[in-house]
Parts: structure tokens; C-alpha cells; sequence
């Protein structure tokens, strides 16, 4: 499949949807332009109106009906005019910077009108909602300007001109600021019919410059020195980018031929090819990132801490190199370029301190092997659930992965220590390795706690909080396969105490059941044959096996207490006298859960 075409068809298809047309000689028919078309429109002025605040209560006599519903009379319900600072936008441009002694350029507009039509009553009120698509513009209104000028546009059958072209050139440098606008000047005044609004409105709307003599050059940047300090760094690492224009009330992108700008335009539904980021880098097939070598660390403390000094060495050398660039760059780049540096060589010093801290302190050693166990297991039991089979060497962490495990390892345990109040945050695209990293973190934090507090380090270690419901329960269940992977290494190290590691999930109601009885409930009508109701459940399988559960038998639900349970005799969980699975929907537990005192007994 030629996926750069398939993806080609897909964003002219959603272009279609957003601006128009969505059909070929279109007529609208049971909805308005307005409402149908949300992209590329300029509305008329609007006489009159004010901005207030769309967040302020409305009159309490306001009666609102949306707008494009018909009346008993066949015309358009007027919408109640609330009270908002907004006002639609009936104008569009960009600007840019040309230099030259002949500056020439054409520029070329071009919109859409509906206008309403259909049969009418004795009235004279059209009896439904139909638009018929005018089309205005285009290359025989288009207009060459050598100077500031204002010009009239966009003319419809009856020789009214329903748009205003203006351009405006500011002196800069040794060349112009040149700002090509497009504006609707029809006006629609509140006591008029809404469909007049829609019959006014602009759509479909382009606006194009052409160059013919001149050469545009970079726009303008913001003055250097009133950038704050991260906007300065990048300045920097985007210095070599180059921006011809700005747009204004829309995008705006340009075409160039051998190296010069022919053409500059709006656009209200941009679209740019990221390039893929990769987190792969030179040495990747290094033994120190596989998790099943590092998960050895208790046994061959030296021989891996050895390799990890080697691993952070390297990033070292990178940093040098870094460092050895600032050389060529202006004073002004220079300092932005030195607090970049700065950090890497704080962060490169974070990694040192993680590595010692392996090599000294044998409770973080066992920790760090643990984890890394950890998420080896759980790993491996994903692939092993779809029948993917895979050597030991392939689980194995990205060096970013694992470099962050290193920075924030002993920010992480020690109340002291100066990195304490600092958010360590990753940044990388989706699908990158984020989550796993976090987990690993997440899993050494666990076992340390449990291995320097026997007595109370079972309770709250960590409290994950996403602010999508579906990424919430995704991670959930991400994060739920790394805690059965832990249990199961506590059921067979004394070390890590008697009590369970669990995970909790705490939302509305709207996800998973918030009090004991609303869960016996669900597991009711999952008795009663309604197994869709195991879904408000959250889970419906086992984390760790992959069982699904069907029927009552995989729930444990009593008047206190809700637990799941897995029923596979070859689950390390289902193989257990009861089965229970450590993961929880309700508001206690311990490990990576919520350790909240619940007012009611009821409450989950």
C-alpha cells in the first residue's frame, strides 16, 4: 500500500469536509453553510456588536433556540444573542518582507457564497433550509500592485462587490514590511434574519500573492533582547529555519523555485510532514541496556557498574562535543547556547550520582535489580499472551530510558538532595518510551521503600494522574502488568514483606464504580447474563495472563470489599488459592494506588 498517497487522499478528503465543498455541485439542503462548513469563512461586520465576556451568566428571560432550527413559520429560529467577547472574524492576511528597487507582485483571491433558495409561501418564507453554492473570485479579478493600494473584490452576478483587497507596505531595514489583507465588507446587522448572516458570510475563502519581481527575505525576527531566556534557546535551535511570512486570522505557507519565494498564501487548514523522530542511536545493541543483564546487578555489581560508567562516558563525549560548537556561534547565541550546555553537564553529573549510587549503597542495588527484573517480566509476558517468542537480549532500554533512570534515581529517595524539588520531565513523541521509563522508576521507587521501611513502606508510593478518562484506564492497564510482575517477585523475596503490591484506580463514577454496592451491582447484571456490564468495571480480563472474565467466578464482591480474580490455573494469580489479582478499583491499597481513608464504609 503507497501509504503517502492513502494519507495524500485522507487529508483532501478532510480539507473537503472542513471547507467545502463536500460534494460536487452542491446544494446545501437541512443545514446551514454556517453550521456545515466551521474553516476558511469571513462573516460580515457585524453592526454594532460588543465584546463581553462569553463566560457571563445570560438573562434569565433568554430563551435560547439553536441556531438553524425552523420555526412554525418556515424561516431560520434566531439564536438568543448571548453575551461574548468574541467576534467573528471577517478578515484574513499575512505579511512578509521583500527588498528590491521594482517590487511587483499579483495577488489573486477567490470565496464561495450560499445563498438561500427554494420554494416560498404566499409569505414569502422559503418553506426549507436549501443553499445554492456561488462561486466568486479567481484569476480574472486578480490584482497587481507595485505600491500601497486598496482595491475592490469578489464581485457577484448583479456587479456588487462583496469584498475589499488591501495592502499596506511599511519601510524596514533596507526593504518592506508588506501586509496583503482580504476583508469582507458586507454588513449584517443583529435585527436581520439569520439567513442573511449566512447569505453574507464568505467561504471557501483563498487569498494568494504572487511574485513577479522582488525577492522576499526572511521576516523579521522578535528583538533578541526582549526574549526571555527559553524563548532565546529557541531562537537558537531553530535558528536555521526560515520563516518568509505571518499570517494573520489563518496560516500561512509559501512555495519556492531554486531557492526563491514564487508564491505566498493563506491557509486555514495547515498541513506539514513531521519527520519521524527516532530514539535510536549508535551502540544501541550495548549489553548494559538489556533489562535481564541489568537485572543481574546484585550479582555483578562491579561488572555492571563498570558498564554503566561507560554508558554515561559516552554521553559525556557528546556533551563535549556540544560544548566545542558555542566556539562559532555570535556573542548573544552563545549565552543561550552556554545554559543549554549548562544542563546537560547538571544532568550528565545526576547520572554520575545514579551510578555511585548502585556502586555504594547495596539497598539500591537490590532496588535497581529488581526493577529491572520487573519490567523484563511483564514485558516478555505481554509478548509470550500473543505468542510472540523473543531472546532476552531483545528486551532492552532505549538509552534515554534508561539515562533518565539514572538522573532521577537518587533525587528520587534522598529528602536532601538538591534535585529534590525538580520535575524531571520527559519529552518525546508518542509511542517514544515515555510510560516505560516512568515505570521503571515507578518500580525501583516501590522497592526501595519496601526494603528501608518493612514496617510502612507497603502504603502510597507513587499517585499517577492522566487527564483523559480513556488514557487514564490505557494506563491503568499499562501499569497494572508491571504490579503483578512485582507481586509475583514479592511472593518469593521475604525482603519485600508480607503485603501484597497493589495498584487503584480512583475516578467517577462515569468509569468504574465509586462505592462497594454500585460494584456488587455491576457484578449482579453480569449474573443476570449482561456481561457488558464488566466494562464499567475497568478491567475485564487479567492483566497477567490475559484471561477474560466472563461470568461472576472472576469477582469477589461483598458488602466491603470488591476484588478480581483470575480463575487460569496456569496464571502465577489464577494458581492461587483465591485468585485474587492485585489491582483494585476502590480508594485503599498499597503500592501504586490511592491511600485514601474512605468517610463511608460503603465508599470504594
Amino acid at each position: 500500500m503507497d501509504y503517502q498517497l492513502e494519507r495524500t487522499r485522507l487529508v483532501e478528503w478532510l480539507r473537503l469536509q472542513m471547507i467545502g465543498p463536500a460534494t460536487v455541485g452542491e446544494t446545501l439542503q437541512g443545514i446551514t453553510p454556517i453550521e456545515r462548513y466551521p474553516c476558511a469563512k469571513l462573516y460580515p461586520v457585524v453592526n454594532d456588536e460588543e465584546g463581553v465576556d462569553p463566560a457571563g451568566e445570560p438573562d434569565e428571560e433568554d430563551e435560547y433556540t439553536p441556531y438553524g432550527e425552523e420555526d412554525n413559520t418556515g424561516g431560520l429560529a434566531q439564536e438568543t444573542v448571548r453575551p461574548r467577547r468574541y467576534v467573528a472574524p471577517s478578515a484574513v492576511g499575512f505579511s512578509f518582507f521583500a527588498r528590491g528597487e521594482d517590487i511587483q507582485f499579483q495577488v489573486r483571491c477567490s470565496s464561495v457564497r450560499y445563498v438561500r433558495v427554494g420554494e416560498r409561501n404566499e409569505k414569502g418564507q422559503f418553506g426549507r433550509l436549501e443553499f445554492e453554492r456561488i462561486s466568486l473570485g479567481g484569476d480574472e479579478e486578480a490584482v497587481t500592485f507595485t505600491a500601497s493600494n486598496r482595491v475592490d473584490v469578489l464581485r457577484d452576478s448583479n456587479g456588487d462587490y462583496l469584498a475589499g483587497l488591501d495592502v499596506q507596505w511599511r519601510p524596514y531595514a533596507d526593504g518592506w514590511i508588506i501586509t496583503v489583507s482580504l476583508f469582507n465588507k458586507q454588513i449584517w446587522k443583529e435585527s436581520e434574519e439569520w439567513d442573511e448572516r449566512a447569505n453574507r458570510t464568505l467561504f471557501e475563502v483563498t487569498l494568494n500573492c504572487f511574485i513577479e519581481q522582488s525577492a522576499v527575505g526572511d521576516y523579521p525576527r522578535v528583538e533578541y533582547s526582549l526574549l526571555n531566556d527559553e524563548e532565546q534557546e529557541i531562537e537558537l535551535q531553530y535558528k536555521d529555519h526560515r520563516i518568509y511570512a505571518i499570517g494573520h486570522g489563518a496560516a500561512v505557507d509559501w512555495h519556492e523555485k531554486e531557492g526563491k519565494v514564487t508564491e505566498i498564501f493563506s491557509d486555514f487548514m495547515p498541513v506539514v510532514e513531521v519527520p519521524q523522530v527516532t530514539a535510536d542511536v549508535a551502540g544501541d545493541d550495548n549489553k548494559i541496556l538489556q533489562m535481564s543483564y541489568l537485572a543481574k546487578c546484585q550479582q555483578s555489581t562491579e561488572e555492571i557498574v563498570t558498564g554503566l560508567d561507560e554508558f554515561v562516558s559516552n554521553y559525556a563525549h557528546w556533551v563535549s562535543d556540544q560544548q566545542s560548537t558555542i566556539s562559532s556561534l555570535v556573542a548573544h547565541e552563545a549565552k543561550a547556547a552556554k545554559r543549554i550546555t549548562d544542563r546537560m553537564e547538571q544532568t550528565l553529573k545526576r547520572m554520575r550520582s545514579g551510578v555511585k549510587l548502585i556502586a555504594n549503597d547495596a539497598t539500591a542495588t537490590l532496588a535497581f535489580s529488581i526493577a529491572n527484573r520487573a519490567m523484563f517480566d511483564q514485558m516478555r509476558q505481554v509478548d509470550a499472551i500473543s505468542g510472540e517468542v523473543k531472546s532476552d537480549d531483545k528486551y532492552a532500554w532505549r538509552p534515554f530510558q534508561l539515562a533518565f533512570l539514572l538522573t532521577v534515581m537518587e533525587s528520587s529517595i534522598r529528602d536532601e538532595d538538591k534535585f529534590r524539588d525538580i520535575v524531571d520531565l520527559i519529552w518525546f513523541p508518542t509511542g517514544g518510551g515515555k510510560t516505560e521509563a516512568y515505570l521503571a522508576l515507578i518500580a525501583f521507587l516501590i522497592v526501595w521503600r519496601r526494603l528501608t521501611h518493612s514496617s510502612s513502606g507497603g502504603g502510597t508510593v507513587v499517585l499517577m494522574r492522566y487527564t483523559l478518562r480513556l488514557l487514564t484506564t490505557q494506563q491503568y492497564l499499562r501499569a497494572a502488568r508491571l504490579i503483578c510482575a512485582l507481586d509475583i517477585i514479592r511472593q518469593k523475596t521475604p525482603e519485600l514483606g508480607a503485603e501484597p503490591i497493589t495498584i487503584g484506580m480512583w475516578v467517577g463514577a462515569a468509569t468504574s464504580p465509586n462505592t462497594f454496592k454500585a460494584a456488587r451491582d455491576q457484578v449482579d447484571k453480569i449474573a443476570a447474563g449482561k456481561q457488558e456490564a464488566a466494562q464499567s468495571l475497568v478491567l475485564d480480563a487479567c492483566p497477567w495472563c490475559g484471561q477474560r472474565f466472563v461470568g461472576i467466578r472472576h469477582y469477589i464482591a461483598k458488602p466491603n470489599v470488591f476484588k478480581f480474580c483470575c480463575t487460569n490455573d496456569k496464571c502465577q494469580f489464577g494458581k492461587t488459592e483465591q485468585g485474587i489479582i492485585p489491582c483494585n478499583v476502590r480508594l485503599m491499597g498499597s503500592g501504586l494506588t490511592f491511600h485514601i481513608v474512605p468517610r463511608e464504609q460503603s465508599e470504594m
